[in-house]
This record gives C-alpha cells, sequence and structure tokens, in this order.
C-alpha cells in the first residue's frame, strides 16, 4: 500500500509548472490484509499544503463492525514510509450507530500503525479510543464517561432488563492477535441504575456499582478476575430483596473459561454484605445444561437476624414456616456436586428461634451438625439448648446427639428432656422424609414424674395435683398414618391409664382421623377429684372407652364405661356436690327415704356403686348405669349412713346436650338437678 502512495505522490509532484497550480490525485481503493481504504484523495491547495481525505477506512478483525467515514486531514504528512494524519475529522459508523465527526489521528507505517479518536459523542457520553497496529498484533485504549444506559441498551439492540435511568463510565485496555483477543482490562461505574425485566422477577432502583474485570487468554482458555461492589441503591432477585447498606454488596471471583470444554472453573469466590460472608470454589459445566458441577462453599454471619431476614425469611413467605425469626450466629460449610447439595457442616452460637405464631421457641442454642448425602455417613451431630418450647409445652436445658444422613435423623444415644419438672426420656427416634413422598418417623420413650399441676397450668386446665408416669411404647408414622405398637401406659392418680391399637390419620389435613381404645385401671377418686370443681369423692374408679372413633378431633361412636371396680374396699364417700353434679348428668334425681330438702342437711353421703355408661352412635348417647331400675338406671347406689341413690331418668341424650350439661358442671358451682 505504502509503495503505491509513494509512486503517485512522486507523479503528481512531477508534473507540476513552474507557476504553481492546485494539483489533486484520486485513488478509488487501497486494500492490504488488513485495512481496506476508500476513495483516497491526496492534494495541494494553494497554500501548497498537502491535504488528504478519505471516503472510508474498514478496520480489521475483531473491529470490523466499525468503519470510519468522511475522514479529512487538515494536517497531512508523509516522511520516509510513514504517512501521518493529524488535526484530522472523522465519523464512525456500525450497524446499529453513527457518530458526528470527532477529533481524529492516524499514523500508518508498514511495521505499525496508530489511529486515535477523542470527543467522539456516544449514546449521550464523551468517548475516546486509540488502537496501535504491529503487524497482526494490536492493542485498544478506550475510556468513555457519560454514557447514557437508555441510550446504550438502544444501540445494543435491547436487553435481558431494560433499564429506564442511570449512567456509566467505562475504562478498556485490550490488546491482540488478528482476530483473537488475548487480553483485556475492563473498568467501569454505573450510577442510579433502574431497571426491571419484563416479567418482574429481576429488578434494581437507584443502584450504584463498580466493576473491574481481568481477562486473559492462555492456551486455548480464558483466565478472568472480577471484582464488583454495589454501594448504592436496591437489588431485586426473585424472591430476594438486597439493599447496599453499611458496607454494600461486593463480590469478587476468579476462573478460567474453557471454550472448548463449555466449564467454568472458579478457584475463588467471595461475596460479602453486612449480614454474611460467602466464599469457595466451584465449577460450572455448560456442555447441554447449565449445572454446577461441583462447589465448596463457607458461610459466616455473625448476625443470623440479619441474614435470614435477608436470604430465608421470603422462601418462607406464605408457608407454614412463614413468622420464623432467628437470631445469634452461623459457620458453615457446604458442598455440591451437579447441582444437588452434597455435605454440610455447621456449627451455630446463641442461637434464637422464634416463631410468632407461638408454636416454637429456642434459646441458647449451640451445638455442630453434620449431614451427608451418603446414606451409610456416620459422624454424628450435636445439639444443645438452655430453653424450648413447644406450643405450651417447655423443655429445659438438654442436648440431643444424632445422626443426619440423606433423608433421615436418627437419635444415636438417649436423650433425656427436662419436662414439667420430670423428664421424658426419648429411647429411640428416627425420621425420615423423600421428595414425593409423606414422612415417616418411630419413637420409644418413657415419662417420669411429670408434675400434674405445671402440665394443667400450661395447657390451661383446671389444676391438676399429682405425678404423670409412665411409658411409651414404637410409635411409628408411616403413609400419613401414626401407629401405636403396643400399650402406652400413664400412671396418675395411683391408677393407670392405657391407650392401645391407636391408628391416627391425616394429622395435618383438614379433617384427622383417630381411632382406638383406653383401659382406666383404679384412679383414686380422692386425688382425681380434689382437683376440680366437680365436688369430692373417695374410694377407687375403673373403667374403659372401646372402639373409640374421632374426626376432626370430635368423638363419632365409642362404648365407655365409668364406675366402681370390683372388690373396691376403700371408703366410700360423695359429698353433696358431686351428688348434685353425678344427677345432672344422667337427668336424674336423688331418691330413697331422703327427699330434695333434706338432702341439704348433709355435707357428704355414704354409696355402694358409681357406673355411668355410654354407647354414642349417629351423635346419640345411650346412657346406662350401675343396674336398672323401673324409673331408668341407677347411677350411685347407696350404702352407710346416710345414704343416697341418684337414679337417671334419660337414657338417650343428644351428644352436644350431654357435652352442654359436663360444660356446666364445670363452669358452675350451683349446678340444677333436673
Amino acid at each position: 500500500m505504502y509503495r503505491h502512495f509513494f509512486m503517485l505522490v512522486l507523479l503528481a509532484i512531477s508534473t507540476q509548472t513552474a507557476a504553481f497550480a492546485p494539483l489533486s490525485l484520486q485513488i478509488q481503493t487501497i486494500t492490504t490484509a488488513n485495512w481496506h481504504i476508500d476513495g483516497i484523495q491526496l492534494s495541494f491547495n494553494e497554500a501548497r499544503q498537502l491535504q488528504l481525505t478519505i471516503r472510508q477506512i474498514r478496520l480489521p478483525k475483531p473491529f470490523d463492525e466499525l468503519t470510519l467515514v468522511n475522514i479529512r486531514c487538515a494536517k497531512f504528512s508523509w516522511q520516509g514510509q510513514t504517512i501521518s494524519c493529524t488535526q484530522g475529522r472523522a465519523s464512525v459508523h456500525s450497524a446499529r450507530w453513527q457518530s458526528p465527526s470527532a477529533q481524529f489521528f492516524v499514523e500508518i507505517h508498514p511495521q505499525h500503525s496508530r489511529i486515535s479518536l477523542s470527543h467522539l459523542r456516544l449514546a449521550g457520553g464523551d468517548v475516546a479510543l486509540t488502537l496501535n497496529a504491529q503487524g497482526p498484533q494490536w492493542q485498544l485504549s478506550l475510556s468513555a464517561t457519560g454514557l447514557d444506559t437508555v441510550l446504550m441498551q438502544k444501540l445494543a439492540g435491547g436487553a435481558v432488563m431494560p433499564t429506564s435511568a442511570g449512567h456509566s463510565d467505562v475504562k478498556l485496555l485490550a490488546s491482540g492477535n488478528g482476530a483473537q483477543l488475548e487480553k483485556f482490562s475492563l473498568t467501569a461505574s454505573a450510577h442510579n441504575i433502574s431497571a426491571q425485566s419484563p416479567d418482574g422477577r429481576y429488578a434494581c432502583e437507584n443502584m450504584t456499582l463498580t466493576m473491574l474485570v481481568n481477562g486473559q487468554y492462555r492456551n486455548t482458555r480464558w483466565h478472568w478476575q472480577n471484582q464488583t461492589t454495589v454501594t448504592e441503591g436496591s437489588l431485586y432477585l426473585e424472591p430476594l430483596f438486597l439493599a447496599a447498606q453499611g458496607r454494600g454488596l461486593s463480590l469478587a471471583a476468579a476462573g478460567v473459561w474453557d471454550p472448548r470444554l463449555k466449564t467454568v472453573a472458579i478457584p475463588l469466590f467471595t461475596y460479602q454484605d453486612q449480614a454474611l460472608t460467602l466464599s469457595g470454589d466451584a465449577l460450572v459445566d455448560g456442555k447441554q445444561t447449565l449445572k454446577l458441577a461441583n462447589a465448596h462453599v463457607a458461610l459466616q454471619s455473625n448476625d443470623l437476624r440479619q441474614s435470614t431476614e435477608r436470604y430465608l425469611q421470603p422462601f418462607l413467605t406464605a408457608t407454614a414456616e412463614d413468622g420464623i425469626s432467628f437470631g445469634g450466629r452461623l459457620n458453615a460449610q457446604f458442598s455440591i456436586a451437579n447441582n444437588a447439595l452434597q455435605t454440610v457442616t455447621a456449627i451455630p452460637t446463641q442461637v434464637l428461634i422464634n416463631d410468632s405464631a407461638g408454636r416454637f421457641q429456642l434459646l441458647g442454642g449451640q451445638g455442630v451438625i453434620h449431614w451427608s448425602a451418603d446414606e451409610k455417613f456416620a459422624i454424628p451431630s450435636k445439639f444443645a439448648w438452655q430453653h424450648l418450647q413447644l406450643y405450651q409445652i417447655p423443655v429445659d436445658s438438654a442436648e440431643l446427639v444424632f445422626l443426619t444422613r440423606a433423608h433421615q435423623v436418627k437419635l444415636v444415644q438417649p436423650a433425656r428432656l427436662p419436662v414439667f419438672g420430670g423428664q421424658l426420656a426419648v429411647k429411640r427416634f428416627a425420621w425420615q422424609s423423600k421428595a414425593g413422598q409423606e414422612s415417616a418417623f418411630y419413637f420409644v420413650g418413657d415419662m417420669q414424674a411429670l408434675s400434674l399441676s405445671r402440665i394443667s397450668r400450661a395447657l390451661h386446665w383446671t389444676p391438676l395435683a399429682g405425678t404423670l408416669s409412665g411409658t411409651i411404647p414404637s410409635v411409628a408414622y408411616r403413609h400419613n398414618t401414626l401407629h401405636l405398637g403396643g400399650a402406652l401406659t400413664v400412671k396418675v392418680f395411683t391408677g393407670e391409664v392405657s391407650l392401645t391399637d391407636l391408628q391416627a390419620s391425616d394429622l395435618f389435613g383438614a379433617a384427622p382421623q383417630f381411632s382406638g381404645d383406653i383401659a382406666i385401671n383404679k384412679l383414686d377418686l380422692a386425688q382425681l377429684t380434689s382437683t376440680f370443681a366437680f365436688g369430692n369423692m373417695t374410694g377407687q374408679l375403673s373403667g374403659y372407652v372401646r372402639d373409640l372413633v374421632m374426626s376432626d378431633w370430635q368423638p363419632v361412636s365409642f362404648e365407655a364405661w365409668l364406675g366402681t371396680p370390683k372388690g373396691d374396699n376403700s371408703r366410700h364417700r360423695i359429698s353433696q356436690k358431686a351428688v348434685k353434679n353425678i344427677a345432672s348428668i344422667g337427668g336424674g334425681g336423688a331418691t330413697d327415704i331422703l327427699s330434695r330438702s333434706f338432702l341439704n342437711l348433709f355435707a357428704s353421703f355414704g354409696y355402694d356403686q358409681i357406673g355411668l355408661g355410654c354407647v354414642l352412635l349417629n351423635g346419640v348417647c345411650q346412657l346406662s348405669g350401675v343396674s336398672a331400675t323401673p324409673e331408668g338406671y341407677a347411677i350411685i347406689t347407696g350404702g352407710g349412713l346416710p345414704r343416697i341413690n341418684v337414679i337417671g331418668y334419660n337414657p338417650r341424650v343428644d351428644w352436644q346436650v350431654l357435652l352442654e350439661r359436663l360444660n356446666r358442671i364445670s363452669t358452675s358451682d350451683n349446678p340444677q338437678i333436673k
């Protein structure tokens, strides 16, 4: 190309006349391996100055999308093999953009070339660039300030997340060989950026960020580093809302992109905000679908309240766990393979968990928790607390040692939980839950000296006295059904209550179903009745509830009996108040030799037997007593002096009516005998 220029200029000079006249030379096209120059005009003006105009210069790859047009060199020189154009003007064209005229400088030499543009107008901003080429090697320097992000988006032909406001500054240093970019360093800052994706799942508002990206192409792979910091504004990534508060949000990463394998290896990344820090390494595989082939992540949070409010609670909204809040500290490590969690090691300290619905509360939690997807994993976990509240059940300080693996949690050593002044001994416990399947658990334990006084206060029952002890046989829950293996036996009021054949289904559904049998053996009536407003009695009480069926916790059918057990030789006395309450249950009255007026003269009476039965079916209770009488059935038969009989006259009672009578007994000190 330069040889052609040289010969043409010599020809032009040799044809000048003695009296100088303006001379011009036009060349249609000059093409080299890397450059394409059209419409060249070289001329001497009247001041004997050499001028150069060029219609367009098409740049080599990778800049071939840009074309320099309307080039005018006010000052043109040619020294040796070097042609230079200073104080020039040029415009830039591309497929999407055309700039007004900018300051232009070019220097062309067989071994090296240089092009500079300054005060180039682009998207409302000012751009300056310099391109140096030496053979196929080239270096690019670009600086842009005040770029309007909305206009830049239009020039780029749209964006995944359209912007509505903001401006940016950019600095770029790049170098390469021919069409191959080999190295670059990009520094960018964006201010007051607001944008939103069309589906509303991603957005940012008034966001200010800085970004530094370096890349180098070596051995067919890209080695890169990135540092991005958001200092102001907010970012929404459904369902997360991240606000740049305090020290802002920052992400630093370094990695290798292999275009042939379509993988990104990230040996180091760090994400930080005021609530937590995430760091680790990862390998991203993009051969077929984008997946996280493997990763190791370390998490540190010195403020679980902030970190869970920001990163956990948005996922709990509108779920059963909505309203649960956390506090304390957490250090954890995770490993991931093929988009699936593989291992977890978590160290929580000073943990606080609170449920606004009142279902759960934990104070002073700490421990070490290990989990693995490997079903043969055998490293145990420990977790302790100072106080635990499950609904109305308080559990004092305790520690659990358990195993978590795959879809299972299993107790590895018996635990003793301080509850209601006694202990709940958990001998065996296992829980399992797989995706797409109902959860299942297994439990064996016993109760030791639980205070009935504390239980009744916690559950807002009528105050009870004494303690509660008993064995809890195997309890299993699977296929949405709870099964009791053996008998659940509770020692209370110096007697026993046993629950057998228990079965419950749809416990967490709209209408739970329950069935089972209850056996009551020799409860002490003095202890039992002393805790109620029912009235005092002495003696023993036995009975049963057979074939009990409940739906939505309401009885549907059963056969029940409560009465004096055979062979009860204890003293049998009943207070006047208890007589009236029992009479009101059966709809009967006190008869025999005592009249209603005479009844009021005695505080208590002797009795021989007490008994009341009910067979519930279709909402009606068929009542029965100790024995049949011409008037109905005997609920109490007299014994000793003074003695009294209570007769029930209505053998069929609507279940709801019977419940109302029992409710009046528990809420009134003056029940009426009907």
